[in-house]
Order: C-alpha cells, then sequence, then structure tokens
C-alpha cells in the first residue's frame, strides 16, 4: 500500500511512495549499524565539520526545505524557515563544542552513577521538534 504525503492545509495528496520490503529495512539496518563501528571511532574534529557542513546545507537551502515541512506539516513558511535555521544553529553549536559536550564522559548528578557517558553507544537519528 503506498504511503502518500497529504498537504494538511488542502488534503491534497502531494506525493507517494512505495513501502519499502522487511528485507530491506534489515539491510538498511545493517549498513547502518556497519557503518556506526567506523564513524564512532572518528574524532571530534571530523564530526564536528559534519555538523559544520549540515549547518552550510540547511542555511542554503533553507526555502527548500522550509517550503517541505510547509507541505508536508502544515507549519506556516515563517515559522518553518525559523526551524530550519534553529536547527543550524544547534548544529553550528554541537560543532563549536565537542569537547565540552561530547567527551568521553562528564560528571553526574544522578546518584546512581558515577558519570555519564558521551560516546556513541548505538547508531540512531538525533530529531529536534
Amino acid at each position: 500500500m503506498p504511503i502518500a504525503t497529504t498537504n494538511p492545509a488542502t488534503g491534497k495528496v502531494e506525493r507517494t511512495f512505495e513501502e519499502i520490503s522487511d528485507e530491506e529495512v534489515e539491510r538498511i539496518l545493517a549498513q547502518a549499524a556497519s557503518t556506526f563501528r567506523t564513524y564512532r571511532t572518528t574524532t571530534f574534529a571530523e564530526r564536528g565539520g559534519w555538523m559544520v557542513r549540515a549547518a552550510e546545507i540547511l542555511e542554503n537551502e533553507v526555502d527548500r526545505i522550509a517550503t517541505m515541512m510547509t507541505t508536508e506539516m502544515g507549519k506556516t513558511l515563517v515559522a518553518a524557515r525559523a526551524e530550519v535555521l534553529k536547527c543550524a544553529t544547534a548544529c553550528r553549536y554541537f560543532a563549536d563544542t565537542p569537547n565540552r559536550s561530547w567527551s568521553t564522559s562528564r560528571p553526574t548528578r544522578r546518584p546512581w552513577a558515577r558519570s555519564t557517558p558521551t560516546r556513541p553507544g548505538s547508531p540512531s537519528v538525533r530529531c529536534w521538534p
């Protein structure tokens, strides 16, 4: 059964996509796990460079991304543009402060833990609402 992107403002189906098979999902997850084993050993400088590049893409494509968000999520164009730029700002923040925010571990106030590990433990996607 196709998956439809419906414009919430108009009810119009903008685009449809075919579902991927269970086998394709498994292949993609295996590829993510394999890639993670390599990426988890990269330096903060390398990761910071990727985050800066992500920010540049968001900033350079803000109108295209905001239009897509408006169509797919029903956001106003002004709100969508602001969210794209907020994400670019977050990418730059994490690129500029890796040693402070992503060190191997840091002290914690949680009584059940001595420190909070900050090295990646698994492949994942981080999203801001």
